[in-house]
Order: structure tokens, then C-alpha cells, then sequence
């Protein structure tokens, strides 16, 4: 008896819309690999992504200004406290772990940022952020350019949090990196 690999179902547009109810779509069953999926899941990726491009702009820089516009944003801390805490804190690293951002201090303060589902962080030249609705905290670095956090559905969050606090904090959320060189069958039987 073969055993046969059970394939994904999937949504393709035909060619003819007229002739289709459904207005020209159709349930096909393809492979992953023939669809052009990867087999990762996309969300670790994405977050590395934004931690590459933002570790040089960040990197060494000090925050002159931060303007949070959404309380939600450090709940439940004032988000007027936390801006004023974040003030003149320079950049030693941009560092990830799991789907946090990690933006350690020269102080050994962190601030801990996860994107959620809709967050994203954008870097502008000074004076070219356009008006936008869903920013919610806006950085001005010391060499005149904005770093701004967006969200639209406003579930990201901020935490800044105190030299020796940041491991234990991010011990008890997640578990091993999947990226790290450490990270084995046997680490992961362990844990």
C-alpha cells in the first residue's frame, strides 16, 4: 500500500469569471511547494528583518525626544513617565529574541518593543513623517531623524525595564532560539 502525502486545499481565480457562480473561483488541491510557500513560519523572519534595519540607525545614537501619542502603548505605566525615563538613553544595541525587540542601553536599561499583529517601526529624516493616524510613538535621535512606531490595531507593546530584570522577564515568556547555535534536540528535550 502507498501512503500518499495529503495535499493543502487552495483558492485559484480561473480564467473564465462568467461561467462560475463564485465569480471565477475554484478549490484546487496543491502542494505547499507548488504554491511557492517556504515551509518557515514568517513571523521570526519578519522581526529579524526589522532588527537588521534598524541596528544601524539606532545603533549609538541618543534618544533626544520621545512623544508617545497611545497609553496603550506602555500599559501600565504612564506613558509620560516612560517617555521621560527613555530621554537622553543612548543605543548600545538592537538585538532580537523570539518576536521581541530588544534595544539595550549604555545605562543597561532595555526596552523591550513587540510588533504584535499590525506594528511597525519606520525611520525618517527629520521633518518627513507624514500625518498619519495610526503612529503611536514617535523617537527623534540625536542626529535629527525620527524613528516612529506605528499600529493600527494598537496591540503592540513598550516596556522599559531595569538592568537585571530583562532575562528573567524574557525567561518565563519564551522558550529557546531557533536561530541561536545552542538551540538542539536535546535543549529543547530538557526544557
Amino acid at each position: 500500500m502507498r501512503l500518499r502525502r495529503p495535499r493543502t486545499m487552495f483558492w485559484r481565480r480561473t480564467r473564465s469569471t462568467k461561467t462560475r457562480p463564485s465569480g471565477g473561483l475554484s478549490c484546487s488541491r496543491r502542494s505547499p511547494e507548488r504554491r511557492g510557500y517556504a515551509e518557515s513560519v514568517p513571523e521570526l523572519p519578519e522581526v529579524e528583518t526589522v532588527r537588521a534595519r534598524l541596528e544601524p540607525v539606532l545603533t549609538g545614537r541618543r534618544f533626544v525626544r520621545v512623544e508617545i501619542a497611545d497609553p496603550r502603548v506602555t500599559r501600565p505605566f504612564d506613558p509620560a513617565v516612560v517617555a521621560v525615563e527613555l530621554e537622553g538613553e543612548t543605543v548600545a544595541a538592537v538585538e532580537r529574541r523570539g518576536k521581541y525587540l530588544i534595544v539595550r542601553f549604555e545605562s543597561g536599561r532595555s526596552l523591550l518593543i513587540h510588533l504584535r499583529m499590525t506594528g511597525s517601526l519606520r525611520h525618517a529624516t527629520a521633518g518627513t513623517l507624514a500625518d498619519d493616524p495610526y503612529r503611536r510613538v514617535v523617537v527623534r535621535l540625536d542626529d535629527g531623524s525620527d524613528v516612529a512606531y506605528r499600529d493600527v490595531r494598537r496591540f503592540g507593546t513598550w516596556l522599559l525595564v531595569e538592568p537585571g530584570e530583562l532575562e528573567p522577564y524574557l525567561s518565563a515568556r519564551l522558550g529557546g532560539e531557533p536561530l541561536d547555535r545552542t538551540f538542539t534536540s536535546r535543549r529543547l528535550a530538557e526544557r
